[in-house]
């Protein structure tokens, strides 16, 4: 459902877009098309994890999958242009189980990597004064990110948890966006979109961002997203009535099977009072460039990214929930302290002397809740899940180095305890937990890319 949702706005955009297009064409016009793409091949190992639905330790487990993507631009003129960008994998699930026969054999999946149609009335595509895009697109808020941060759009609001994977330091967006920048140095950006990621799906957000750069050396940046602003269906997005443990298809009203999953809570009137998955979540980045101030005899010995700082800190979810509830037997939960669904990030380009495109270490400190989505998925409640006894990593980190060779061929490798779920075969069986739960817990993954 959620795919077919995508698919369906994609092509509708793609199908605007194209219109657009032919309308602002005349007969001697030429459309200009550009193409570009990769083919990658992938392997890593968790060297130690945890599954957060069968509590069963990973020891070594071999992840390998291959990638390719193909990218049409078709510009129009230089106003407008659309694109249309396709991925595929390759992949192997992770763990291989022969109680579940999906996972003993590959499989190759295609999706939409982007489908957007672009009209720029003021300014340039490249130098856009005020420009407009539709359909399904990448963006990533902090550019200096390579895998940790980036929380705006890669996390969800009650409960608080976040996801990213391995060399995507973004989000894929579905819906519109309309962007500025203001005298080279000030961009601006207004989304309005549909959840396409993670349910509920289908309800509309509205978010707004902008960037500043001060000079060469800083970079500052904030912005705030309405998440779930306009539900689709209400009874998913702020829940009264929960899916009967016996007929998952029906709704209920038992509220001793509800309260024993510890989906509501206790207002100061003493009334039960429910959560909702709606949520504001601001957010805020500085990057900081210290090249420019250095003797020119060093910042030439240093690559473009090099010695660079930067940070970001995301409040997910600004209300509080605060439990009233007197009775100890219950098992409620509480969102009473905003500074428990606050992570926040910091990270350092380390010098490498143009030996690497970049060598980059991160660090991330996570909100007090367990990093799941398995009550949001399986149960339908805007509540955390917890593990009874486990000892949850407070710190995440990261080594990413990249290198280039030739233009075309780039070696990409990581090391990292991050918030990596490993892929599998079904939806249903998708893990729901962040498997790098403990301090001890990290992995490792290399990727060689060929990019055209």
């Amino acid at each position: 459902m959620k795919k077919a949702h995508t698919t369906r706005f994609a092509t509708m955009a793609l199908f605007i877009a194209y219109v657009l297009c032919s309308a602002d064409t005349t007969d001697n016009q030429t459309v200009t098309i550009k193409n570009s793409g990769f083919i990658a091949f992938e392997n890593g190992q968790i060297v130690r994890g945890i599954s957060g639905t069968s509590n069963q330790d990973w020891i070594k487990g071999w992840l390998e999958r291959a990638m390719l993507q193909f990218t049409n631009e078709f510009i129009v003129n230089e106003r407008m242009k659309f694109i249309l960008s396709v991925e595929g994998q390759f992949g192997f699930s992770y763990p291989q189980s022969i109680g579940a026969r999906e996972s003993m054999l590959p499989r190759f999946w295609m999706y939409p990597a982007r489908v957007e149609g672009m009209y720029t009335p003021l300014g340039t595509t490249e130098k856009p004064l005020l420009q407009f895009g539709l359909g399904y697109f990448p963006y990533q808020f902090n550019r200096n990110v390579r895998n940790l941060g980036e929380f705006l759009f890669r996390s969800g609001t009650y409960p608080p948890y976040i996801i990213n994977n391995f060399n995507m330091p973004f989000a894929r967006l579905l819906g519109l966006r309309v962007s500025s920048v203001l005298f080279e140095n000030l961009k601006q950006d207004l989304f309005f979109t549909s959840e396409a990621q993670i349910f509920p799906t289908q309800d509309f957000s509205l978010s707004y961002l902008a960037h500043y750069t001060l000079g060469r050396c800083l970079e500052i940046g904030a912005g705030v997203c309405f998440a779930h602003l306009f539900s689709i269906e209400g009874r998913l997005t702020s829940p009264t009535q929960f899916p009967d443990p016996i007929d998952p298809t029906r709704f209920t009203d038992n509220f001793t099977w509800t309260e024993r999953n510890a989906c509501m809570y206790i207002d100061k009137n003493g009334d039960t009072a429910f959560y909702t998955f709606k949520g504001t979540k601001p957010v805020a980045m500085l990057a900081f460039d210290p090249k420019p101030l250095l003797p020119g005899v060093v910042s030439d010995l240093l690559g473009k990214d090099d010695a660079r700082l930067y940070g970001e800190v995301c409040v997910i979810g600004w209300k509080n929930y605060i439990n009233y509830n007197t009775d100890t037997t219950m098992r409620y939960p509480d969102y009473h302290n905003r500074w428990d669904r606050t992570p926040f990030m910091f990270g350092v380009n380390i010098p490498a002397f143009r030996l690497l495109d970049v060598l980059s270490f991160e660090l991330e400190h996570d909100s007090k809740h367990t990093n799941s989505y398995y009550n949001v998925m399986d149960v339908n409640i805007p509540t955390y899940f917890t593990i009874p006894g486990k000892k949850l990593a407070v710190w995440k980190w990261s080594l990413y180095a990249k290198k280039t060779f030739f233009d075309k061929f780039c070696l990409i490798g990581q090391i990292a305890r991050d918030h990596m779920r490993p892929s599998y075969p079904t939806y249903i069986l998708t893990e729901r937990d962040d498997v790098l739960s403990r301090n001890s817990d990290w992995w490792w993954v290399l990727r060689l890319m060929v990019k055209y």
